[in-house]
């Protein structure tokens, strides 16, 4: 399924992200409950020798197997299982992974992906957007941050509870600031 010869003709296409996670966002293509899904893209490069730099901007929940061409070239919290459950801002947050150009080749190329929800993760969620750059100039991807109401209700003047986590793919998070009106927030 993950070589570039495969038929993929009857398999189903929706937008991403696809997966399911009923606590983060709606999506489509996968049914909830699955355990295992796999997703493939087609994609066309005239020339790869033109291009010096390439990364996956991935986004899984939990573990996953990416392939190019048929060649495995990532694994993504995944050994032979998925080594831990993401939560919080890892469910949103992109991350970079440097691919080399050179796994392309002119013409037709597939990226496979196979994704895993973490065995203990019941309902749980499964999750998958990926985005292949090439030439970018900068491999810096922005933090994520995830915040969260108790109530989804809020009257206007009243102090609420606000919840949030973040993550920075590139390195550690040191600041969390929150403006109102351009002014910062008191905690």
């Amino acid at each position: 399924w993950a070589a570039p010869g495969y038929d993929d003709a009857n398999w189903p296409e929706a937008p991403a992200p696809l997966g399911f996670a009923p606590k983060i966002e709606t999506m489509a293509g996968v049914a909830a409950g699955t355990k295992v899904a796999y997703f493939r893209k087609r994609f066309d490069v005239q020339d790869p020798q033109l291009l010096r730099d390439l990364t996956l901007r991935l986004r899984i929940v939990d573990g996953a197997i990416v392939y190019l061409n048929g060649r495995e070239v990532h694994r993504e919290n995944f050994d032979k299982q998925v080594l831990k459950p993401r939560s919080g801002a890892e469910e949103l947050a992109f991350f970079p992974v440097r691919l080399s150009p050179e796994a392309l080749r002119a013409g037709t190329n597939v990226l496979a992906v196979e994704v895993h929800q973490n065995e203990g993760n019941a309902p749980g969620d499964l999750v998958f957007d990926a985005a292949l750059v090439a030439n970018r100039a900068d491999a810096t991807e922005p933090p994520s941050v995830r915040m969260a109401l108790d109530d989804a209700l809020v009257r206007a003047g009243q102090p609420i509870k606000l919840n949030v986590d973040a993550v920075d793919p590139n390195g550690q998070v040191r600041k969390v600031a929150l403006f109102v009106d351009d002014k910062p927030v008191q905690s």
